[in-house]
């Protein structure tokens, strides 16, 4: 009896051929799948153990039914073409069953090449068979890879060098580019990153969104081709943030410049970590920049460095701010000036002391302003006090 045709023939399709009846003979009651199907991945038919763990596939509209994505991909691109080539191919796939479930299998497809004339003979078809792995550590090492490859946070997939096909991608590049993974693995690498590019770069979505990635890669061997298996990391919110505080650290910087006085930042090992411009020229610096990783023993004042350096750590470890405190300094005129000084805790958004924050407003001139009332009020108190003497001296 016609085993294949008997159990579950193509409907309205051609009569199996006589080699596929014969296989159906081999294979009916085979404890092992085993099914028929034309070089478009279509099933022509199945042995009852086969339908018993996959339901009924003939005649299904989606071809290779029985494999999830990638593995039908694998079928597609390297099990069909190898088998027409060489009349057989071996390897080991995952298929998908009734229940949703994925079995390993090792997969034995072999080819049936056309026979007799067009009009009456047979046309080909492949025949696969499909067993239960004999070496399941072996295996089950390479699933966890593949896994472990399926479950990363991260978009990662892997492309042909020769054509840029991608060959297998994970469920991260599928959510973030948009693509279901059939259509993915129909594109080419340049359909989501233009060509001519490097570092961080710019990939586009299926909704035309454009993302900005950053890539590591290697060189692997997949089905017996030169593929490339990337890791793309998205930057994209990253870059925004950056850009954003940028921005912001310009607008501060702009403002800070052109308040007039001096301005000035520490970390807690009491290193500048920037200033403004009115600081910058104070300590004879050519930019503003040139403060970062000084400290107070790098500028004029360096003779009151540790003075200095003894308020900031008392302000870090207390908590404290020292508001209008009056100091002099000599400073590199060789001249003595006067300062009003502000200093206080500098916070970070966690509310953690980082280093001080200070502001030095030049009093010189006002010093000396008051110096010479004093000097012009002492004056007069002692002329005043003179000619009260005189004339007292003249009675």
């Amino acid at each position: 009896m016609d085993a294949f045709a008997e159990v579950n023939p193509m409907p309205g399709g051609p009569a199996l051929p006589p080699s596929a009846r014969l296989l159906g003979r081999v294979f009916d009651r085979s404890p092992y799948s085993a099914f028929l199907m034309d070089g478009a991945g279509r099933v022509l038919a199945m042995n009852r153990h086969a339908i018993g763990v996959f339901g009924d596939l003939v005649g299904h509209a989606q071809p290779f039914a029985a494999y999830p994505p990638w593995c039908a991909i694998a079928v597609r691109e390297h099990a069909l073409p190898g088998a027409r080539e060489r009349g057989y191919w071996r390897g080991e796939l995952e298929v998908r069953g009734r229940d949703g479930a994925l079995h390993p299998v090792s997969h034995l497809l072999e080819f049936h090449p056309a026979r007799g004339h067009a009009s009456g003979g047979e046309t080909e078809f492949f025949s696969c068979a499909l067993y239960p792995l004999l070496d399941q550590d072996a295996y089950q090492s390479r699933l966890r890879f593949k896994r472990l490859f399926e479950a990363h946070p991260h978009p990662v997939w892997v492309y042909d060098l020769d054509s840029l096909r991608f060959l297998v991608v994970n469920a991260a590049a599928v959510a973030h580019y948009g693509y279901d993974e059939a259509r993915f693995l129909e594109l080419v690498l340049t359909d989501i990153e233009p060509p001519g590019q490097s570092g961080v770069r710019r990939h586009r979505r299926r909704d035309g969104g454009v993302i900005m990635v950053e890539l590591s890669s290697h060189a692997l061997t997949l089905g017996g081709r030169a593929a490339c298996f990337v890791f793309a990391h998205d930057v994209t919110e990253r870059l925004r943030i950056e850009t954003a505080l940028h921005e912001s650290e310009e607008m501060q910087q702009h403002v800070i410049n052109h308040i007039p006085h001096q301005i000035f930042w520490k970390d807690l090992d009491l290193r500048y970590r920037g200033c403004n411009n009115v600081f910058a020229r104070a300590a004879g610096l050519a930019s503003n920049a040139d403060v970062v990783g000084k400290d107070d023993h790098d500028f004029p004042w360096s003779h009151s460095a540790e003075r200095v350096r003894d308020d900031d750590r008392r302000i870090i470890a207390s908590g404290a701010a020292m508001l209008n405190y009056q100091d002099q300094m000599v400073m590199g005129d060789g001249l003595v000036h006067w300062f009003l000084i502000n200093k206080l805790p500098l916070h970070d958004q966690r509310g953690q002391i980082v280093g001080v924050l200070g502001t030095i407003e030049d009093v010189t001139e006002r010093k000396q302003a008051e110096l010479t009332l004093q000097l012009r009020g002492r004056a007069i108190e002692a002329s005043v006090n003179a000619i009260v003497i005189t004339a007292s001296s003249a009675r």
